[in-house]
């Protein structure tokens, strides 16, 4: 049964548009996190904000790995094979558990690493008292990721959202009163902040456990725990590898280019700063979107339909532009405002309003490259297309990007400017190149679906 873009266009705002605020509410709880640091004096904030960070970077590694697994279920899904997903989550659980360990070994050695670069003594004896709840939350929200694919392929994404809704007022609460001591607790500072992480990390996980329990592969579950299988798993790295390094080294680059910008001027860094964060937030609809590309493009893969996969293309596309288009306008025309009205002090401050009002728009002008570079990633996954768009986005970043930047940054003394015209660029770069790919592979997957047809269709096919 063909159906209507009408219906395509529905569906896949159903799943995206629960995960887009998913997103900002995590944001909400990173942001609540960084204010009530601050509460607890200078040391305790940058304590807490290098092992965020630090922590950041293993997640975006480990829960990239296990985000293989939606494009997986959803094939499946789409091959009319619901009685084999359980084993994919199964084995999704079991690569989670295995990266655990490591990761949180990681993000606990983040105090030692501190004091390897000269941190102050302060600084790294809170670390130390932080760096290991963190490491908890790190495990435990690894294996909610592994929920959290299974109820986006299953465009089930409002109970990812009411599960952060419960979890935004929950950490607030609990920041406080670990903090300070409040309500009969204990009084632990850094740490409780910390552990407030863990805890409601662990409802997280708590609340999807309850909801998959009325799933239909939620019973065959527990036994397929228990069951090695290598091939699985192989699958699920080969896929989720590339998805890891993409985020990790996306993420590398900005912070990479953060530490460069930190060493030109206080303007230049707080502009920086400014921009990264806006960047953070309009980041959330285009990834919730390429989300539902991977769910949508994986089913019409599953069930082997080229027209299905090229409408679901065009649908994302068109989304892409019709976010990334207007909000590039809005943008230019409303730079100067935006930043008086996030940095009031700018305002006496000619040359951060001007760095950030032009960091505003080198922003603007990427917005249509970046929503689109955002969706064909996303779809890509879905066709199971994960180590090719890897090499074109870390070579972008990485071989163009930042040589660029740090050539206009520094040699041509742009600064902050020429560190984001490097950054733009290879966005620019990446965005064409994945274009040209999301084409030849459409097309070779349409020419590989259509000669399996044939060959079914024709007995002698299947003799010669």
């Amino acid at each position: 049964m063909t159906r209507s873009p009408g219906s395509e266009l529905s569906r896949t705002l159903a799943i995206a548009l629960p995960l887009t605020l998913s997103s900002l509410l995590s944001m909400g709880i990173a942001i609540t996190d960084v204010l009530m640091m601050s509460w607890l004096g200078s040391a305790a904030l940058a304590a807490g904000a290098a092992v965020s960070d630090f922590y950041s970077i293993v997640f975006y590694l480990g829960g990239g790995i296990v985000g293989a697994l939606s494009a997986l279920l959803a094939e499946s899904r789409g091959a009319g094979r619901d009685h084999d997903t359980a084993g994919w989550i199964a084995q999704g659980f079991r690569l989670a558990l295995l990266l655990a360990l490591p990761g949180a070994l990681l993000i606990c050695g983040t105090p030692h690493l501190l004091a390897l670069i000269g941190a102050a003594p302060k600084v790294v004896s809170a670390a130390g008292e932080y760096a290991p709840m963190m490491a908890v939350t790190f495990v435990l929200l690894l294996l909610t990721r592994v929920w959290h694919q299974c109820f986006t392929a299953y465009e089930q994404t409002r109970v990812t959202f009411g599960g952060m809704l419960i979890c935004l007022p929950l950490n607030a609460l609990g920041n406080y009163g670990l903090m300070y001591g409040h309500c009969g607790l204990p009084q632990l500072g850094l740490a409780g902040i910390g552990l407030s992480s863990a805890g409601c990390s662990a409802i997280l996980l708590l609340w999807y456990s309850l909801m998959a329990r009325r799933a239909h592969w939620y019973k065959p579950l527990a036994q397929l725990l228990l069951r090695s299988d290598p091939d699985r798993r192989r699958k699920l790295l080969r896929l989720g590898v590339p998805i890891g390094v993409t985020s990790l080294g996306e993420t590398g680059v900005f912070l990479l280019a953060t530490l460069l910008i930190a060493g030109f001027s206080l303007d230049d860094l707080t502009a920086h700063t400014l921009t990264l964060r806006l960047a953070g937030v309009l980041y959330a609809i285009p990834l919730g979107l390429s989300q539902a590309a991977t769910v949508r493009a994986g089913i019409a893969f599953g069930a082997g339909d080229p027209e299905r996969m090229r409408r679901v293309l065009r649908l994302q596309l068109r989304l892409a532009l019709l976010w990334g288009l207007p909000l590039a306008l809005l943008l230019i025309a409303g730079r100067e405002p935006l930043t008086l009205w996030l940095l009031p002090e700018a305002g006496a401050r000619l040359t951060l309003l001007e760095t950030a009002s032009l960091l505003l728009l080198l922003l603007a002008l990427v917005q249509p490259a970046d929503a689109l570079t955002t969706q064909v990633t996303g779809y890509l996954r879905g066709l199971q297309d994960t180590r090719r768009p890897m090499q074109l986005i870390v070579c972008s970043q990485w071989l163009l990007a930042l040589p660029l930047g740090l050539l206009l940054g520094h040699g041509a003394g742009l600064g902050a400017i020429g560190i984001w015209l490097g950054l733009g660029s290879g966005l620019l770069l990446a965005c064409m190149m994945l274009l040209l790919r999301v084409r030849r592979q459409l097309a070779a997957v349409a020419r590989e679906m259509d000669n399996a047809s044939s060959r079914r269709e024709d007995p002698w096919a299947a003799i010669a």
